[in-house]
């Protein structure tokens, strides 16, 4: 593993192959009692292994447990988190930070996608508010045109899981897809599957179950060729729960009334709290992730990867990790078609932190 100085929670691809990722007010931890506006970043050149770190201050922004997105021209725009509704902006070229436009609600681990118009569309994020504030008031949002949109046609309630912390938990990490069709499809984590129309108020639009799989928190879904999603893994709870190994491929291609699910072959694994990256072959690579969810912790941990082949509907073990990667964890793919994995942890000084990354 190479070092990154600080416990990495989230990241993103640069059209020139360098990553930057970041993790909270603090190099190491999440708790933010004095909610101190700042950041620390690296940005990663992955051939070299060379490592810039900054301290991002102007932005009065903690950018723990944010939405994150790249937008056309390769601007990246991170929403929320700890730092509330701040939206910041890092543009690639020049290597700076600036503030955007805040988002009308209050969000942290809430869940974004980039539209095929370019506009972000988000929703859910009650992390933020703690657990005895929080409710199921976190709709929809839509940035265009400069600014947020609220679509208060789009609850969360209806998307979401039935965690046993309530709207707290249950809100969190939705897999949201812009679909050929102009929509948003909700494939989960919720068992039960929905379009999102952000067109006026929003609209939500039942799709159908999941088949036979449950609830899916902190698993994983990715779409491997156009209209296809694969989902993999997760468990009932976000804490405290056993992983499932399900795996189910959903096709959206045939739009609304037209949605198909099929169940693939199942994990080698049971996982959650993993990830997963699309290959240039249209195969998956799911590294990292526990067999029993418990957040801050190494127990458990799953360290071989797998590669799934859409052909075979077949999963495949590959060589094992050296590090644990578990809740805070990131994946991308590089551009020369090799998986960056990197961060777990972000908890002071507790033995589930790692300030690192590797590359398989």
């Amino acid at each position: 593993p190479h070092s990154t100085g600080i416990t990495i929670t989230a990241a993103a691809n640069l059209p020139n192959g360098n990553i930057i990722a970041w993790s909270a007010w603090s190099r190491t931890d999440f708790s933010n009692p004095r909610a101190v506006g700042q950041s620390y970043t690296v940005l990663i050149n992955p051939e070299t292994t060379e490592i810039i770190e900054d301290l991002i201050v102007d932005t009065d922004h903690d950018m723990f447990c944010p939405g994150t997105s790249v937008l056309p021209g390769g601007l990246v725009m991170v929403t929320g988190g700890t730092g509330d509704q701040a939206v910041s902006y890092y543009d690639w070229e020049t290597h700076t930070w600036a503030r955007g436009r805040n988002m009308v609600l209050r969000r942290g681990y809430h869940s974004q996608t980039v539209l095929g118009d370019g506009t972000v569309f988000t929703v859910g994020g009650s992390w933020l508010e703690g657990e005895i504030e929080a409710g199921w008031g976190k709709y929809a949002e839509l940035f265009v045109d400069g600014e947020w949109v609220p679509k208060t046609g789009i609850q969360p309630q209806p998307l979401s899981t039935d965690d046993r912390r309530g709207p707290y938990r249950a809100d969190n990490h939705m897999w949201l897809f812009a679909a050929p069709n102009g929509l948003v499809f909700h494939a989960g984590p919720s068992f039960k599957m929905h379009w999102l129309d952000p067109a006026g108020d929003g609209t939500i639009i039942r799709a159908m179950r999941r088949r036979d799989d449950g609830h899916a928190m902190n698993g994983n879904a990715v779409m491997f060729d156009i209209g296809m999603i694969l989902t993999c893994g997760g468990a009932p709870n976000y804490n405290s729960a056993d992983a499932t190994n399900n795996a189910y491929v959903i096709d959206i291609k045939g739009g609304v009334g037209g949605v198909t699910v099929r169940k693939t072959g199942s994990m080698n694994l049971s996982r959650t709290l993993q990830n997963s990256v699309v290959l240039p072959s249209g195969e998956v690579v799911t590294v990292g992730g526990q067999g029993y969810a418990q957040i801050f912790t190494d127990k458990d941990s799953r360290m071989e990867a797998e590669i799934w082949d859409p052909l075979t509907d077949k999963w495949t073990l590959l060589e094992p990790m050296t590090v644990p990667r578990n809740y805070h964890a990131v994946a991308l793919l590089m551009k020369d078609g090799r998986v960056w994995v990197g961060g777990s942890g972000l908890c002071g000084d507790c033995p589930a932190n790692h300030p690192d990354y590797e590359v398989l």
